[in-house]
């Protein structure tokens, strides 16, 4: 009934109270151009599956919901879901439109979009190298604006949302997330292939607006101007991280980065830790070209906190960022150098140190739970018999590292001992020996 709602219909408030499955339905979704959805809808946590929809190259806006504008989308999950549009693309929001009022705050009009979560595909069929495709798995384009005289400012803002699909795009700017932002996007990741023509990042295609604590974890392929987070980027991204490959799709490709394919504005604390793959010039192990601000003035540093896995996939050893290879700067050489990550496992120990994570995509909670199921698994029974050093030292590691109270009683540590000293003396083995004294220092001892 919404899909051919009239605007007051569209104004209201809707919230689920099923799952519902559009399998086998022409879905022409939300809103239009000239009818945006500007109502709240809430997916109160259940499950829209198999969305199909099937626009044409010439379409513009395609998504669940086409166009919103002063919209609250909020815990709606789409699975499955195969989108095909024009542009702008993506599976729940095609255009998140905003408008400002230039006398007023209260006037202008924005949106939010919250606690969301896709999975699926995502492609858009727009040619034209004149324009962008602005295709994304959660969202196509998410606006911002600022009236230039009065500075007042409205913005789409988009928060904890979750997207899992794979986006194709023809010609430019396409994310995991999001193809193209003006707005605010925090704590959100993208996990899916992201494959295109020039700006395409695992999160966001094109950024024009402030990105915060977001990570992308996704394959990035494209021809220019393509990053492991981000193609490009000239306003603020903060707090994040990529760990999937970057590859240049032409031994003619230019501006390839490990997080950023190329940018001039704001970027702090952020780092890629997956591989880059060929390109042509200015190719980075962080970003390909980058003309911001490196040293200095503390208040004028635009880049500093980042870090990127500069081995490429050949084994060569990258610049951390493509362009800045003939720097003449000694404090921005030294801003470079450390930037600069050769080893695996520095790669690896930095993600984990800075965010917690391991290459693998595991967040520091989820090892945790990991580690505590094979925990809960291990047998006291098990501590007098030839297992029992290597049980009794993974016992005792989980314990010290989560500060979680000693399982072993006293009483069973000293039987322990007592069953170590009685062997100790009479094995030749060094691997016995090594995993006694494995277990005691694990103990204290």
């Amino acid at each position: 009934a919404l899909c051919s709602a009239s605007e007051d219909a569209l104004s209201k408030h809707y919230k689920l109270g099923a799952n519902i499955d559009l399998q086998g339905e022409d879905f022409p979704g939300i809103g239009s151009n000239s009818q945006p959805f500007t109502g709240i809808f809430d997916g109160n946590e259940y499950v829209i599956s198999n969305l199909r929809m099937e626009a044409k190259e010439a379409s513009i806006g395609t998504g669940f919901f086409n166009y919103i504008k002063g919209a609250t989308i909020k815990n709606v999950t789409l699975e499955n879901v195969n989108v095909t549009g024009g542009n702008p693309v993506g599976a729940l929001v095609g255009y998140a439109m905003v408008e400002v009022n230039n006398t007023s705050m209260d006037g202008s009009i924005g949106n939010l979009i919250g606690n969301c979560y896709v999975s699926g595909e995502v492609k858009s069929l727009f040619s034209e190298n004149t324009a962008g495709a602005y295709a994304g798995g959660l969202i196509g384009f998410n606006d911002g604006d600022i009236d230039p005289k009065t500075g007042i400012s409205i913005y789409s803002s988009i928060d904890n949302c979750i997207s899992d699909v794979d986006v194709v795009a023809i010609t430019a700017y396409a994310g995991g997330l999001a193809g193209g932002n003006f707005g605010y996007i925090t704590n959100s990741s993208a996990s899916g292939s992201v494959e295109g023509g020039n700006g395409i990042g695992g999160f966001i295609g094109g950024n024009n607006g402030g990105i915060y604590d977001c990570h992308a974890s996704g394959s990035v392929a494209g021809n220019n101007v393509i990053g492991g987070f981000a193609g490009a980027s000239t306003e603020s991204i903060e707090r994040c991280y990529s760990i999937g490959d970057v590859k240049a799709n032409s031994d003619t490709s230019t501006e390839v980065g490990g997080f950023l394919g190329s940018g001039s504005g704001i970027v702090k604390d952020s780092m890629s830790a997956g591989t880059v793959h060929g390109g042509f010039s200015y190719i980075g192990g962080f970003a390909g070209e980058y003309t911001g601000t490196l040293s200095g003035l503390e208040k004028d540093i635009q880049l500093s906190g980042c870090y990127g896995n500069c081995l490429d996939g050949a084994g060569k050893t990258l610049p951390a960022i493509g362009n800045k290879t003939s720097s003449t700067v000694e404090a921005e050489k030294e801003v470079l150098k450390k930037m600069s990550l050769t080893e695996r496992e520095d790669v690896a120990d930095k993600l984990f140190e800075l965010f917690h994570v391991t290459l693998d995509g595991f967040t520091e909670q989820q090892l945790q739970s990991i580690l505590k199921a094979i925990y809960e698994t291990l047998s006291k029974e098990a501590v007098n018999n030839d297992q029992g050093s290597w049980v009794t030292a993974d016992m005792t590691a989980f314990e010290d590292a989560y500060n979680t109270e000693r399982s072993l009683t006293d009483e069973e540590i000293q039987n322990y001992i007592n069953y170590v000293a009685e062997n100790a003396y009479s094995t030749d083995s060094a691997g016995d020996i090594s995993k006694y004294i494995i277990s005691l220092k694990a103990l204290g001892y």
